[in-house]
């Protein structure tokens, strides 16, 4: 595991110990990890930066990191998130980072972070299919990206066992723990002969006894009694963190999973087109409809995986089920449904055949078809649903129209914002009513900011604040993390392709909302923060610390293109940190 080193003074790598000429400046605070060490020099990544540049610098230029606190509400809303996007207990996931670290960041005894893992769990775990993003061997010592590979780790072990276990027997926390620790193999042994001795199911692993030193078990409890000592330790856990949970869980269930107006509302009678590839699949869109989502003039496939999202097996020959394409995927990305999650919430479905004129009720459990398929197909059906439309199984594809029951409850404000007649991201919209503010001193008078952003403080670089800030009362979120770059590091934001109307457009020391561009390209037009020591719109140039655009997964993805201006629109931004 690379050593995690903070730079405690601004200094230039080198291309050799000793060397005097440096090709990229570290700032002060930047965060490196070191490959090397030789005569009072060291050999560094600066893996947080763009193109992750390495080279030699002084061992007095850095310092170890401070230990970084983790608030309880912080890791709780995003342990919620975890929950939205992978279907895992939220409680659960708080509950394991209590228990093992006391929600801490700092390392021990050579395991990291809040989780404690360590760096082959951690490499092993960052390269999982349902990853989204570039996990980096170093991003073990990033918390929130922890904890997102942790959550996937926790889905994977989960549906094993579920595997394992049999048809509809469900994990207990405890079971699900236990197959964290030892694997889902030994864990399942362990469940269905519970009388069996820890030892004698392990005797043959090779570190037998660092795994149960790890994690305070002891070869001769039986399972029975291992499962009720691991109940034992995460209950207090449990406990420690459950007003935080749902605290966070309120909050997040407001703002993503609010309640529609019922029948005649501002939101009833919206259409939803989505982006990409969607227009086609859905082409005449998803309606709001009262409480129901309504997609008609679409076209169904059949499927009969074991594995699903839900856990639910698809393959049983009497199961009506279908899967739709929810959003939280790259094989997804612009559809227009909202994000349901399949392991508490599993809506009901009326299925049309637009030809036989028959109907079938069916249950909500996986997530598909993907949007590239050639078919076109925006539902799958079981094969007991596909035939109880009157179907064989050989037809492939049929044209149907299908309600997703109660569906309009799970559309985020935001989502509704988009189809009433503007182009314009809400945050957008938010951030032109601060057009002209000022602040009062040295990076001052930006309280108000930093309490809508949840980060930041009097007297520190505000772009970022800022640009949280209308994220947040967008009813969206940001990052929650006064940092620039943190939109291009952070698990909710997913990069664009090119510029869009709105996109967070990221530099290493600067973040804003894009508006437009020059004729040459070479200057981006930025709503944003400390521009000038206010909000303003002004161009910044489009420089080496560019990284990109960026936009809020939980939103559609946007029409990606160039929005040309011309210099009279804004003035180049002198003042941008």
């Amino acid at each position: 595991m690379s050593d995690i080193k903070t730079m405690r003074q601004q200094d230039s790598m080198r291309v050799e110990p000793g060397g005097t000429s440096g090709h990229t400046t570290l700032e002060r605070g930047d965060k490196v990890a070191v490959k090397e060490t030789k005569n009072g020099w060291s050999r560094v990544q600066a893996f947080e930066l763009a193109d992750r540049p390495i080279g030699w610098v002084p061992n007095t230029s850095f310092e170890d990191p401070e230990v970084e606190v983790i608030e309880k509400t912080d890791i709780a809303e995003s342990c919620w998130d975890m929950e939205l996007r992978f279907g895992i207990s939220a409680h659960y996931l708080a509950a394991v980072a209590e228990l093992r670290s006391n929600t801490t960041a700092d390392e021990k005894d050579g395991l990291v972070g809040p989780f404690r893992l360590s760096q082959s769990e951690f490499d092993a775990g960052r390269v999982d299919k349902d990853l989204e993003g570039d996990f980096q061997s170093e991003d073990i010592s990033n918390w929130r990206k922890q904890t997102t590979v942790f959550a996937a780790m926790t889905r994977r072990a989960e549906d094993e066992l579920e595997k394992l276990l049999g048809h509809g027997q469900r994990a207990s926390a405890a079971e699900l723990y236990l197959a964290q620790m030892l694997g889902p193999e030994t864990a399942a042994t362990l469940i269905m002969t519970p009388t069996t001795a820890v030892g004698t199911v392990l005797k043959d692993v090779k570190d037998r006894d660092q795994l149960l030193q790890r994690y305070a078990l002891s070869g001769d409890k039986t399972g029975e009694m291992t499962l009720q000592k691991i109940a034992d330790d995460l209950t207090p856990a449990l406990k420690a963190v459950e007003s935080f949970i749902t605290e966070a869980g309120a909050s997040i269930v407001a703002e993503v999973v609010a309640a529609l107006p019922v029948g005649g509302g501002a939101s009833d009678g919206a259409t939803i087109m989505g982006s990409g590839n969607y227009p086609n699949i859905y082409p005449e869109g998803v309606l709001v409809q009262g409480d129901d989502l309504v997609v008609r003039n679409a076209k169904a496939s059949n499927f009969n995986d074991r594995s699903t999202a839900s856990g639910v097996d698809a393959s049983d020959p009497n199961e009506l089920g279908c899967a739709l394409p929810l959003p939280g995927s790259t094989a997804t990305q612009g559809t227009p449904l909202p994000n349901i999650g399949l392991k508490n919430t599993r809506p009901k479905v009326l299925v049309k055949n637009r030809e036989q004129q028959k109907e079938v009720t069916v249950e909500l459990i996986d997530v598909g078809p993907s949007a590239s398929v050639s078919s076109k197909a925006g539902i799958d059906l079981t094969f007991a649903a596909f035939r109880g439309l009157g179907e064989d199984l050989n037809k492939g594809i049929i044209p149907v129209d299908f309600t997703v029951i109660g569906g309009a409850r799970f559309v985020p404000p935001v989502l509704l914002s988009s189809v009433k007649g503007s182009d314009e991201p809400p945050w957008v919209t938010e951030g032109r009513k601060d057009i002209d503010f000022h602040e009062t001193g040295d990076n001052r008078g930006i309280q108000k900011f930093c309490d809508q952003a949840h980060c930041g403080s009097e007297g520190e670089p505000w772009c970022a604040i800022w640009a949280n800030a209308k994220l947040e009362v967008s009813g969206i979120g940001g990052t929650r993390d006064a940092r620039a770059v943190s939109f291009s590091q952070h698990p909710n934001f997913i990069k664009l392709n090119g510029p869009a109307l709105g996109g967070i457009a990221v530099w290493e020391h600067h973040v804003g909302f894009y508006m437009g561009q020059s004729l040459d390209g070479r200057q981006i037009w930025i709503l944003g923060g400390n521009q000038d020591d206010m909000v303003s719109k002004e161009f910044k140039l489009r420089d080496d610390t560019f990284r990109g655009y960026w936009w809020p997964r939980s939103v559609p993805m946007p029409q990606v293109g160039v929005i040309q201006v011309t210099s009279e629109a804004g003035g180049l931004a002198r003042k941008v940190t």
